[in-house]
C-alpha cells in the first residue's frame, strides 16, 4: 500500500499543472528558452523539434518540444524502453493514466478498447495484445490551457506509447 502511495505521489508530480504549461515550460517559448529549462544536451535537435530521454516511473521515454516559428507549441512523451514488457507494461500504462487523472480529472475516450479479446484476461501479454493491434488504450484530459493525450495502439509488430501535450490557443 505504501509503494501504490508513493508510485501516485511520483505521477501526480510529473504531471501536476502547476503555473508552467508543461513540466517548467511555458507555450510560445523558444527553443533556447525551453533548452534552459530543461537543462541538458538535447538528444536531438533541429528547427522544428528538441528531444530528451527522460524516466517517467523507472521507463525510459523521449521528452519531444515542438515549434513553429521558434514557438513551443506542443510536447510529448513516448515510450523508447523495449524492455518494459507483459505485466510491467500494463501496470505502467495504469500508473500513468492515474497520474493523468490526478493531475487533470477523468477522460473521456474509449480507456483500454479490445479489438480482439483473445488477450483480454491476460495482461502478463499487454505488450503483444498492442504490438499485433489486439487492443489500444486513449483518453483526452483537458484543463482550462491545455489538451493532453494518451494513447496505446499497435500493428505489425510496432507500438506507440505516448503522451501528448497541446496548448487549446495554439500559438
Amino acid at each position: 500500500m505504501k509503494r501504490i502511495i508513493i508510485i501516485s505521489l511520483l505521477v501526480l508530480v510529473a504531471f501536476s499543472a502547476n503555473a508552467a504549461d508543461f513540466r517548467d515550460v511555458e507555450w510560445g517559448m523558444s527553443k533556447i528558452e525551453v533548452a534552459g529549462r530543461e537543462g541538458g544536451q538535447p538528444v536531438y535537435e533541429d528547427d522544428y523539434m528538441m528531444a530528451y530521454i527522460v524516466d517517467l516511473l523507472g521507463a525510459e521515454f523521449a521528452l519531444g518540444y515542438m515549434f513553429y516559428k521558434d514557438k513551443l507549441t506542443n510536447a510529448r512523451y513516448m515510450l523508447m524502453d523495449e524492455s518494459v514488457q507483459g505485466q510491467e507494461y500494463f501496470n505502467l500504462i495504469e500508473s500513468l493514466n492515474q497520474g493523468l487523472i490526478n493531475s487533470y480529472g477523468k477522460p473521456s475516450g474509449h480507456g483500454i478498447l479490445w479489438l480482439d479479446s483473445g488477450y483480454k484476461n491476460d495482461t502478463s501479454n499487454f505488450r503483444l495484445a498492442v504490438k499485433n493491434g489486439s487492443v489500444v488504450v486513449d483518453g483526452e484530459y483537458e484543463t482550462k490551457k491545455i489538451n493532453v493525450y494518451f494513447g496505446v495502439q499497435g500493428e505489425d509488430n510496432e507500438d506507440l506509447f505516448f503522451i501528448l501535450y497541446t496548448p487549446k490557443d495554439l500559438i
